[in-house]
């Protein structure tokens, strides 16, 4: 039984002759810049190694992760963002970086090089994010904004003593946000216990709450970061989270 059947993930999801349809072609990427085009691959990367992981055909999987970060990498550091997005773009660098997306390509990324162990590519990838990287989307708020730059700092080896991005995690409604700050602190504190516990309880926020709503939720992208951070700064990680068919391990 693989990890397809174990998580009674829908049929539909384990085609990968549908998800390689969607690849970006010619045809298709006419009409987007380099950048849109590099993100859509970062996530199409993402997807086909997951549905090959879940399907237990490591080389496959090993082989879009790899594409994942080499996207991811292109994606933050490449010379395409110099390039105007329009005739009125006046500072392309200064205009990608305020209003171009980053959280999804961040965590894509960062993901797939932690699951490679490669933590020098998942360094290269936390050097992009700062405070000038656009912080509201349709999708995350302030308080997600901050905790992912918060993440970012940890995995650049800095101190997460930024008092104004942990009051805004603290400060929020959001209870994802936090969950993960704690997971963070431990790991800063290098205090196995303390993350083991706080790892636990966002594990149990993610069943109960994101697990299933669709194909990217069926494992934990952000725990999956969170459990090879605490193995990248060395801490003892309990059984129950090395075993867990949440987590991308």
């Amino acid at each position: 039984m693989n990890k397809f059947e174990k998580l009674k993930v829908p049929n539909h999801f384990r085609d990968v002759d549908y998800l390689l349809e969607g690849w970006p072609s010619p045809e298709k990427c006419k009409h987007l810049s380099e950048g849109e085009i590099l993100s859509g691959e970062v996530n199409d990367s993402k997807m086909l190694f997951l549905t090959y992981y879940l399907l237990d055909k490591a080389d496959d999987a090993k082989k879009y992760a790899k594409l994942a970060v080499s996207k991811a990498i292109r994606y933050f550091e490449g010379d395409w963002r110099n390039l105007p997005y329009d005739n009125r773009t006046k500072d392309p660098a200064k205009w990608n970086r305020v209003e171009g997306s980053w959280i999804d390509e961040f965590l894509y990324g960062t993901m797939c090089a932690l699951f490679l162990r490669d933590y020098e590519s998942a360094r290269r990838i936390a050097a992009y994010p700062g405070e000038d990287c656009k912080s509201r989307t349709l999708s995350y708020t302030v308080e997600d904004w901050a905790c992912y730059l918060l993440l970012a700092s940890l995995i650049r080896g800095e101190k997460l003593d930024n008092n104004v991005l942990l009051e805004k995690v603290n400060s929020g409604k959001k209870k994802k946000p936090k969950l993960i700050l704690l997971a963070l602190q431990a790991i800063q504190e290098k205090d196995s216990e303390k993350f083991n516990v706080s790892m636990i309880a966002y594990m149990e926020y993610f069943r109960k709450t994101e697990f299933g709503k669709d194909f990217s939720v069926y494992q934990s992208l952000v725990g999956t970061i969170l459990f090879y951070c605490g193995k990248m700064f060395g801490l003892d990680i309990s059984e129950e989270l090395c075993s867990s068919i949440y987590l991308v391990v």
